[in-house]
């Protein structure tokens, strides 16, 4: 069964939440997950209506959270979009090691973590590594966890050379 669009203050209403608690905008192909998502809640029994959902969602920090897992795709591997990475190794980490000051890189966004350890391994390789701090983060707790863990299976290292 085709559910109906949300209607627009209701859809604005998730939008700005997610906006404005945390900092996560929305592609269309994206806004599509949401309202999916708000509607298989819906569905569930756990709210009468969107508009109660929202409700919930603008004071509940836990409920907001369920929905963004619910919606994020976490999808990484190691050195994904190996040409960013020979673009830091070869202009970008260079010219920061060459300043003789401490580096500190952010991968925003980190998913289950692939990508700043990607970052730790390409620091190691060019000698770097006691000089820098990496600050991973993420929206999707779920995900955080598992790249605290650090612990991947042989699908993380799809397209890394050995």
């Amino acid at each position: 069964m085709k559910s109906s669009p949300l209607a627009p203050p209701v859809a604005n209403g998730f939008l700005a939440a997610l906006s404005d608690r945390l900092g996560l905008g929305f592609a269309m192909g994206r806004y599509a997950a949401m309202e999916r998502t708000i509607h298989e809640t819906i569905r569930s029994g756990r709210f009468q209506s969107p508009e109660a959902f929202l409700a919930a969602v603008e004071h509940d920090q836990k409920l907001l959270h369920e929905l963004i897992e619910t919606i994020v795709v976490p999808e990484t591997h190691f050195f994904r979009h190996p040409q960013h990475f020979a673009f830091l190794r070869d202009r970008v980490l260079p010219e920061i090691a060459g300043s003789g000051r401490p580096m500190r890189l952010w991968s925003a966004g980190c998913s289950t973590g692939e990508e700043p350890y990607s970052l730790a391994i390409l620091l190691h390789q060019m000698g770097l590594s006691s000089r820098v701090a990496i600050y991973a983060t993420d929206v999707c707790r779920p995900a955080l966890e598992r790249a605290r863990k650090g612990i991947y299976r042989s699908w993380s290292l799809r397209g890394v050379e050995e």
